[in-house]
């Protein structure tokens, strides 16, 4: 973060740190109980660290209404690169959206891991109040669940 302040550019250290800081203020506990606060392959999995400038596309969340198949979600999803994913889920977080538990945001990335498999970032609010923000493979064949009160949303074109 010193860094970002002397030379002014950013990490992805600092993004998540900026996501960390909104949850802290919204007095979120952690899920990852972490030097980050937040998983830590974030750091590790994807190919490519970079932080892209710039304004992401614009997109909007899509509310599942029923339990939904990534393959199905990946057909209208917006890809982002994981630096403006991390800055996209730090604003739905100061706008309340993930005020009320139970509640996910999935955005599928542009980001591949060491073996050239997709990524997404995942951010969710526990039932217990928890807030965890972490990266996972996709699978076409994984089933989104909106049940028991969960309300699942994906970022789409």
């Amino acid at each position: 973060e010193e860094l970002d302040r002397q030379f002014g550019f950013r990490t992805l250290h600092s993004l998540t740190n900026a996501f960390v800081s909104v949850a802290k203020e919204k007095s979120f506990p952690l899920y990852y109980d972490n030097e980050y606060g937040v998983d830590s392959d974030i750091f590790t999995w994807p190919v490519d660290q970079t932080v892209t400038e710039g304004d992401a596309p614009k997109g909007s969340i899509t509310m599942l209404k029923k339990n939904t198949t990534e393959r199905k979600m990946l057909k209208t999803a917006l890809k982002l690169p994981l630096s403006q994913a991390i800055e996209r889920m730090t604003a739905e977080l100061t706008s309340g959206y993930f005020d009320e538990t139970k509640k996910i945001s999935i955005i599928y990335l542009t980001d591949v891991n060491s073996n050239g498999v997709p990524l997404m970032l995942v951010g969710y609010r526990c039932d217990d109040g928890r807030l965890y923000l972490n990266v996972n493979r996709v699978d076409p064949d994984r089933t989104w669940y909106v049940v028991n009160g969960h309300r699942v949303g994906f970022l789409s074109n």
